[in-house]
């Protein structure tokens, strides 16, 4: 069986079906990825000399976070060149290297992974995919940038770490709220005592539109296939939380529950059954001590968004968003009320992908780039999805077994 790459059939793929490029989000129930730029822009565009050569699995120029996101972001940024596009079809990998100047269009992914003009393999594709996909690029011996999440199951993204450090090639994950300015920030203010010893924290994220797909979308009702909120929305609101707050879970438990058990397909009317987790609940305790409770849903309408509340012996910590945007604010001791916290871009990307998804993925590349030119090693990498895959594992585990879990 063949099954591809964007949403029909890919050569070498003997895993589930699936109908869907994977939907990568910040915090927010949609996806807010731009339209793909026109072609006039890329038209006519030389390869900057020394350039990171970059092949692009998921490039279809008519939809998917691949060529409206990691697309602009190669285009922008000096280090990188995209030189190979791989897509579902030979008519569309062509019409995608036309509309990106890239030299070389594929339609199986393992030619591009083993083609000697590409250094690096961008994974942007669905989630069932990403397995068999990355392994081909490290067996070809390239760095690989893969979206989040990095395997469908604990055990293929546990191949995938092994298989990276195997090959000893440069890797990173599409977990780039890592890079966001106001997590870096929280961060550097707990390490710095703002909040003096870490108390407890609630985490929460809500979104909208929970009991209605895209067509496109409908593969995730398999909870199988690696792509439900558990997994996505959980999973980016928990590892934005434990990187801001510079620490991992010592141990968890968790409450996974299908609320919505069905989906109406928004083009056709269909109604899809499904079994995938939409609403989680969780509490536990970090390796210092302090209690973290842990709220995420989709539900069908107006969700509140996301919220990270720290609480400390001397202070306090907020960070709100809607998908506009992040706040953060602050306020210490007997302080009547929070004040909004100002926030350095210690990494700042081009112009051209200043706002919206661009921003952080752009800041990704750009340590890819830095770790491949020989300065240590890229961060968030295989290792650190592999962290929070476990999270979301022990997180199962403990639903299934009504028991708290060590992490």
């Amino acid at each position: 069986m063949h099954t591809s790459v964007d949403g029909a059939r890919l050569r070498g793929f003997n895993g589930p079906v699936a109908v869907l490029t994977v939907l990568r989000r910040e915090h927010c129930a949609a996806s807010t990825a731009p339209r793909a730029l026109r072609r006039e822009h890329y038209e006519g565009k030389p390869m900057p000399e020394g350039a990171i050569r970059v092949g692009l699995i998921g490039a279809n120029v008519h939809a998917g976070w691949g060529s409206s996101v990691h697309a602009r972001v190669i285009d922008a940024l000096p280090d990188f060149v995209l030189v190979a596009v791989g897509t579902a079809h030979r008519e569309t990998a062509e019409e995608s290297a036309r509309h990106f100047g890239a030299t070389h269009a594929f339609h199986d992914f393992r030619e591009l992974a083993e083609c000697p003009d590409v250094d690096v393999v961008a994974v942007a594709v669905r989630v069932p995919f990403h397995h068999e996909m990355v392994m081909a690029a490290l067996a070809a011996g390239k760095h690989v940038y893969c979206e989040w999440p990095l395997g469908a199951t604990l055990a293929q993204a546990e191949e995938m770490a092994a298989g990276a450090h195997e090959m000893d090639v440069r890797h990173v994950v599409g977990l780039q709220n890592r890079a966001d300015p106001v997590y870096v920030e929280v961060r550097r203010l707990l390490h710095d005592g703002y909040l003096g010893e870490l108390l407890t924290c609630r985490l929460a994220q809500i979104n909208g539109g929970g009991a209605e797909r895209e067509q496109r979308r409908t593969y995730q009702a398999d909870p199988a296939l690696g792509a439900h909120t558990l997994s996505i929305s959980a999973g980016h609101a928990l590892d934005s939380f434990l990187f801001a707050a510079g620490s991992e879970f010592s141990e968890i438990a968790g409450l996974l529950d299908t609320r919505i058990p069905q989906w109406r397909v928004r083009e056709t009317g269909e109604i899809v059954a499904t079994a995938s987790p939409d609403n989680i609940l969780a509490s536990g305790t970090l390796a210092g001590g302090a209690t973290v409770s842990i709220a995420v849903a989709a539900v069908p309408f107006l969700g509140s968004g996301f919220a990270l509340e720290l609480y400390g012996s001397e202070g306090t910590i907020t960070v709100t968003g809607d998908g506009g945007g992040l706040a953060l604010r602050g306020g210490r001791g007997a302080a009547a009320e929070l004040e909004e916290l100002p926030v350095e871009d210690r990494e700042p990307v081009p112009q051209a992908i200043q706002r919206g998804p661009t921003e952080n993925v752009g800041r990704v590349y750009q340590r890819l780039a830095t770790s491949i030119r020989g300065e240590g090693e890229a961060e968030p990498s295989f290792d650190t999805a592999l962290s929070l895959h476990r999270v979301l594992d022990a997180m199962q585990r403990s639903s299934a077994t009504g028991a708290r879990v060590t992490v």
